[in-house]
């Protein structure tokens, strides 16, 4: 008897991600998101494209209107009406957007792209571009990427500079000229930022399932304007451009699947690696499932939906890795 294993459905766990796209974004110098280690000393993560999405439709509904005063009122009592942009579908089963970190791109030559996943050990996604679509072509390990630049960017002292410039504008009683712009805490230029030297390409990717391709243009022209990340002040994160293509695959050898995880066939072993942060559950759900092995499985103290900075629950990060067996 003929078995027919050209499609091996029954090993995948989870549905595909609908109406999958590849967003790529040209930077002038690229946006930085950092958390703070220690005093003076902080780490760069891969901002999750949702979160940029969700404030490209924030910023858009105050048009010409200063937005910063609700924006940070709303993020101090953490009253949110609006967890999920408007252009992606999300995942009814855990509750995430459909979109995938920010992903370096390390080679682009003709039709060609090499994405650059930070796994444990990192691996490289090539793809060919075809006529305003991608083709998903292999995953393959590569050695000897990892390197890490440091920057020296501003501290956020705007309300000590408000108060040495004028009083009018803050409700501040007994004032002091005791504070100095230029020692301590206020100085200009003091805090170090640790950059993995691939997240210093100038050209980054993200994966998204969109709903509505219209407000996902109009999200990507409203952040080319408003900029990307943290201190966009001094330039980082202008974004230049932007190129969206339709994600195709080549066979069912890799795939990409709600809820935003990376699956490729290696033999008769399937690697998963996820693209974004999901709820550690996850895991459990897989193994009752399938055969898990987890090879390098980071766990971390955050969200599975904007905004990603408060600390609420046990969070699978981006670039874990597990085997899954038939």
């Amino acid at each position: 008897m003929h078995k027919d294993d050209s499609r091996d459905d029954a090993v995948i766990p989870v549905p595909e991600a609908p109406n999958l796209y590849l967003v790529l974004l040209r930077f002038r110098f690229p946006p930085i998101n950092i958390i703070q280690e220690a005093p003076n000393t902080s780490t760069y993560i891969p901002p999750h494209a949702d979160s940029l999405l969700l404030f490209a439709d924030i910023v858009k509904g105050y048009g010409n209107n200063d937005w910063r005063y609700d924006f940070v009122k709303v993020s101090l009592f953490r009253k949110f009406d609006r967890e999920y942009p408007k252009s992606l579908y999300y995942s009814k089963e855990y509750e995430v957007p459909l979109s995938s970190v920010l992903i370096p791109v390390l080679r682009r030559k003709d039709s060609r792209l090499e994405l650059y996943l930070s796994t444990r050990y990192p691996h490289v996604l090539s793809a060919i571009m075809d006529r305003g679509s991608i083709i998903l072509n292999k995953l393959y390990r590569v050695e000897g990427l990892f390197h890490q630049e440091k920057l020296w960017i501003r501290k956020r002292d705007d309300i000590a500079k408000l108060a040495l410039i004028s009083t009018e504008l803050l409700n501040i009683k007994r004032v002091t000229s005791g504070i100095s712009a230029r020692s301590g805490g206020y100085r200009a230029i003091d805090l170090s930022v640790k950059v993995p030297i691939e997240y210093l390409s100038t050209e980054l990717a993200f994966f998204a399932s969109v709903s509505d391709y219209g407000k996902l243009v109009e999200e990507l022209n409203t952040l080319k304007r408003s900029g990307i990340g943290k201190k966009r002040d001094m330039g980082f994160g202008d974004l230049v451009s932007w190129e969206v293509y339709r994600v195709q695959f080549n066979g069912y050898e890799i795939r990409v699947l709600d809820p935003m995880i990376l699956l490729y066939k290696e033999h008769d072993i399937f690697r998963i690696i996820t693209l974004r942060n999901l709820p550690a559950i996850i895991v459990n759900i897989l193994r009752r499932k399938s055969r898990l092995l987890p090879v390098n499985m980071k766990a971390i103290l955050s969200r599975t939906r904007p905004p990603y900075w408060i600390r609420e629950k046990l969070c699978l990060m981006p670039f874990s890795e597990f085997l899954l067996r038939s």
